[in-house]
């Protein structure tokens, strides 16, 4: 609305450049206004709920990547310290491993740390991060599948060679050492 109102009156004062610099300088204040600060934005994002997804639209490939990443770290911390449980929590008179206090531990930390992933990912910061990320990939010039298959190929083949040829230079040192007599038994000796 008020950008109309700027056209409007731009057009009406073509002749008078005091006004057109005024008009001007409106506008760049409006754009310097639209323009918030790290904590404002901080502060309008807590604002807006406990489980508001900060820039719902936007970097959703990275967001789902590092949430599944994060997922899986935690998973496997879980695992561990269950492995520990069964052996620390352990019923005195039955010598079984108290399944009801492991799981319930367990399954607190699970939730406690999923709100703490929900939340860290949402901060304005992060997801301005992994937005830009998502952003540079799509820029990123990737490689034709056939110029992929093509590069593992020498790639493989170029390792099966070195490794062929290490093996030689390693048989030929060996024998050499016995035949001085630095070595007992050659390579293939039993």
């Amino acid at each position: 609305m008020a950008e109309q109102e700027l056209r409007n009156s731009r057009d009406q004062s073509d002749d008078d450049p005091e006004q057109m610099d005024q008009l001007e300088d409106e506008r760049q204040e409006q754009e310097e206004e639209s323009q918030q600060p790290e904590p404002r934005r901080e502060a309008e994002a807590a604002k807006a709920g406990f489980f508001h997804v900060y820039k719902s639209g936007q970097g959703y490939w990275t967001r789902l990547g590092t949430a599944i990443g994060s997922g899986g770290v935690v998973v496997a911390i879980l695992i561990f310290f269950y492995e520990r449980m069964r052996v620390w929590l352990v019923d005195g008179a039955t010598g079984r491993p108290r399944m009801g206090l492991i799981v319930g531990i367990l399954g607190t930390v699970a939730v406690v740390t999923a709100v703490l992933i929900f939340r860290l990912l949402n901060r304005p910061r992060i997801v301005d991060f992994l937005v830009a990320t998502e952003s540079e990939m799509k820029k990123v010039n990737w490689t034709s599948r056939k110029d992929l298959v093509g590069s593992t190929k020498v790639v493989i083949l170029f390792m099966f060679a070195i490794a062929l040829f290490l093996f030689v230079v390693d048989v030929a040192f060996s024998y050499f050492f016995q035949l001085i007599r630095v070595l007992k038994y050659g390579p293939f000796s039993i």
